[in-house]
C-alpha cells in the first residue's frame, strides 16, 4: 500500500509495463498536461527521460534513507531527480538496472518517510540514477505560470 511503501506504485507500474511486453513506459503524475510531443525518441536514443526537479538530494533525504542506500555527502550535494515525468526504455541494459535497483530501494524502505523532509521516490531515484551515470535533463515541467518552451508538461499542482 501506499502508507507500506509510498509512492512504490511507480517503479511497480514500471516493472508491470515490462512484463507485459512493452519496449518504454513514461510515467506522468495526475497533475501533468502534456504541452508538446513526449520524449520517446530520447528515451530510445539514451535509454530513459529523467528531469532535474531543482533541488539537491541533500535538501530532501532523510537519515533513513541516506542510511539504507549508503549515500555519500559528495551524493547529497547532486541534484534531485523530478517524479512527475519519468520515462524507461525497456530494451536498455541502463533503464532496467535502474528501475530493478529504484524497486529494491523502496522494498528495503528507502521511500518512506514525511513528506516535509523527504521525497521518497524521487530522492533515491536520483541517488541511483547519478550512480549508473545517468544524465538528467533540464526543463521537463512547468509548474504552473508561463510555459518553458523545453517542458513536456505543465503540473498544475499537488
Amino acid at each position: 500500500t501506499h502508507e507500506q511503501v509510498p509512492y512504490g506504485f511507480k517503479p511497480a507500474a514500471f516493472s508491470l509495463a515490462h512484463s507485459l511486453g512493452y519496449d518504454q513506459a513514461i510515467w506522468l503524475d495526475a497533475s501533468c498536461r502534456v504541452v508538446k510531443p513526449l520524449p520517446w525518441d530520447q528515451m530510445e536514443t539514451h535509454g530513459y527521460y529523467l528531469g532535474l526537479e531543482g533541488w539537491l538530494i541533500g535538501q530532501w533525504c532523510n537519515a533513513t534513507a541516506a542510511s539504507l542506500l549508503e549515500v555519500t555527502d559528495a551524493e547529497m550535494g547532486l541534484p534531485l531527480m523530478e517524479g512527475k515525468i519519468i520515462g524507461l526504455d525497456f530494451r536498455s541494459e541502463v533503464a532496467l538496472e535502474f528501475l530493478a535497483l529504484w524497486s529494491h530501494a523502496a522494498m528495503i524502505g528507502g521511500f518512506k518517510g514525511d513528506w516535509q523532509t523527504h521525497r521518497h521516490d524521487i530522492t533515491c531515484g536520483a541517488v541511483i540514477a547519478h550512480r549508473l551515470g545517468m544524465r538528467l535533463t533540464e526543463h521537463p515541467v512547468t509548474l504552473g505560470g508561463v510555459t518553458h518552451p523545453d517542458s513536456y508538461v505543465v503540473a498544475g499542482g499537488m
